[in-house]
């Protein structure tokens, strides 16, 4: 007896499909990393204004990844 070739959904489910592929999203997790290191760097060395300039770019890129 052959399986069945297909998908086999219950009423209630639903496929999901994968809309970012991981080598188009992985460079901006990097970048979201290496903000926030940069912002730590910066509040130690005392450069207030560099610091909050990567913390706000951190933030927003943040919240674009997650809203996209």
């Amino acid at each position: 007896m052959a399986a069945p070739g297909g998908i086999i959904l219950e009423p209630n489910e639903k496929v999901i499909l994968a809309t970012r592929p991981l080598f188009l999203w992985e460079p901006l997790v990097l970048l979201d990393i290496a903000l926030i290191v940069l912002a730590l760097y910066f509040s130690s060395v005392g450069v207030p204004a560099l610091t909050i300039a990567c913390l706000v770019v951190f933030i927003v890129l943040t919240l674009w990844i997650f809203v996209r």
